[in-house]
């Protein structure tokens, strides 16, 4: 095989500028075919980090997004809260100023019967 090369070479160099010409010549054309190479692995790459800079602009969109629903509901939990504190309020209010049931309402006239009943005869 090499003799083959060797005899095709030496038909086609007569002179050493010659041979170092062809040498030359396949040496640009391989060199060239690996920048072309590397343009089209470089397009590629291009391409793919556009499609991977969309998904990421997309997924930092969401992100602000969620992050605007949250501080929104950190907003309404705040006044939430405050309804809740408000409602606790009210109930204690409502425990502690209670009207009587038809029971104590009962017993508590009564009571005021007597009392008045009491002072009228002075016992």
């Amino acid at each position: 095989m090499y003799d083959i090369l060797h005899n095709f070479l030496n038909s086609l160099v007569e002179n050493e500028i010659s041979y170092l010409l062809v040498i030359l010549i396949f040496t640009l054309f391989y060199s060239f075919s690996k920048i072309r190479k590397s343009l089209d692995q470089l397009c590629y790459f291009q391409s793919q980090n556009a499609e991977m800079l969309k998904k990421q602009t997309e997924l930092l969109s969401h992100i602000a997004d969620t992050y605007d629903q949250i501080s929104e509901n950190c907003c309404s939990i705040g006044e939430i809260e405050s309804d809740i504190s408000q409602i606790r309020h009210t109930m204690d209010v409502i425990h502690k100023y209670r009207l009587p049931d038809k029971e104590e309402q009962e017993l508590l006239d009564r009571i005021k019967l007597d009392n008045e009943f009491s002072k009228k005869t002075g016992l």
